[in-house]
């Protein structure tokens, strides 16, 4: 699922607004970036709901890997995510989308960081209001952020 809604989709979107071109690495490696931060944002959407899941005799990856694993594994994929993407656009000799990039990005990891830490010590941090305020800050910022691209691009 991580690889159509992230990458498949990234690079038809290229498809869609630039028409078909031969892809790059650069392309590649953006399209999968957008599959680390969906493989890695996705445990997390699950993982208030451990409780419920076991009950159900769901096995989804945040509850086979807890709570801690879960932020881990999530911020793992996340970091991963934002070095390729960092190593991506200086290779296209774009620094700036870079610090466009950690500006507007900068409330998720905080947000992020602090739920985390937060839950380690006290699992009912770990909640449904939490989680979709993660999504909620995530969405906007990264929208912010790739927006804020495409717009310094266009007046410079």
């Amino acid at each position: 699922v991580t690889l159509f809604q992230g990458a498949i989709t990234f690079l038809a979107g290229i498809i869609a607004f630039e028409g078909f071109q031969k892809f790059g690495i650069n392309e590649y490696l953006l399209a999968l970036v957008s599959t680390l931060f969906l493989a890695g944002s996705y445990p997390i959407t699950q993982i208030y709901q451990h409780e419920e899941d076991s009950k159900r005799g769901d096995k989804t990856i945040s509850l086979m890997l807890g709570i801690k694993g879960t932020f881990v594994f999530s911020g793992l994929l996340f970091a991963i995510a934002v070095g390729l993407m960092s190593y991506a656009f200086i290779v296209m000799q774009k620094p700036e989308w870079l610090l466009i990039f950690a500006i507007s990005t900068a409330p998720i990891l905080f947000f992020f960081a602090n739920w985390g830490i937060k839950s380690f010590k006290d699992t009912s941090n770990v909640n449904f209001h939490n989680t979709m305020k993660m999504n909620k800050i995530s969405s906007i910022c990264l929208s912010v952020g790739f927006f804020s691209t495409k717009l310094f691009d266009l007046l410079t």
